[in-house]
């Protein structure tokens, strides 16, 4: 495996963190929108405009996270290309382990660490839903959209965990003994 491979590898995996973080932003937006159309509903429109503002920048920020996370993800060979001395493409490096097994690992590391941030806040949440629910108390749409979040958060950290050996196995194609981009 060469330097430069390396280079690729990372430059793939943070592309991964990436559109994991821009799904997050998604889910967040999403349900931002839906307590803002329940708020508007109950309140009139007299904060619509700063709501509405916040809307945009929620979706400039999911859009320019998805465009840079898919643009170092598919054009990571072309950076490297450029950020690259000629010696890193010629220079052998010993891994400890096949580009699949890295890329295994950045997929269980970001699986373990949305996990690690969602779960504690889900478990609070959704305790005092069910106590809210229980004793018949008022809780708010946020409320219930915020247990939502934090469950689909949770299962998809869930996802990665689970299915990071054949997700790496998608990103890395075997080629004649040597593993190569499958992308």
């Amino acid at each position: 495996m060469k330097k430069a491979d390396i280079y690729e590898i990372s430059l793939r995996i943070l592309g991964i963190y990436l559109f994991v973080t821009a799904f997050l932003s998604t889910v967040t937006m999403l349900v931002m929108t839906a307590d803002f159309a329940v708020q508007a509903g109950k309140q009139g429109m007299e904060d619509a405009a700063d709501w509405g503002m916040s809307f945009v920048i929620s979706v400039v920020n999911v859009l320019i996270n998805l465009a840079f996370a898919l643009f170092i993800f598919l054009k990571a060979k072309m950076i490297v290309r450029k950020i690259c001395k000629a010696e890193d493409f010629e220079e052998n490096i010993q891994l400890f382990a096949e580009p699949v097994v890295i890329y295994e690992i950045a997929m269980l590391i970001t699986g373990f660490i949305l996990v690690a941030w969602t779960l504690p806040d889900f478990i609070v949440k959704l305790r005092a839903y069910i106590q809210a629910e229980k004793t018949a108390g008022w809780h708010a749409a946020y409320d219930t959209s915020s247990v939502w979040t934090m469950a689909i958060k949770t299962i998809v950290g869930l996802f990665a965990i689970v299915s990071a050996r054949p997700l790496a196995n998608r990103f890395v194609k075997p080629k004649s003994g040597k593993y190569t981009s499958a992308f």
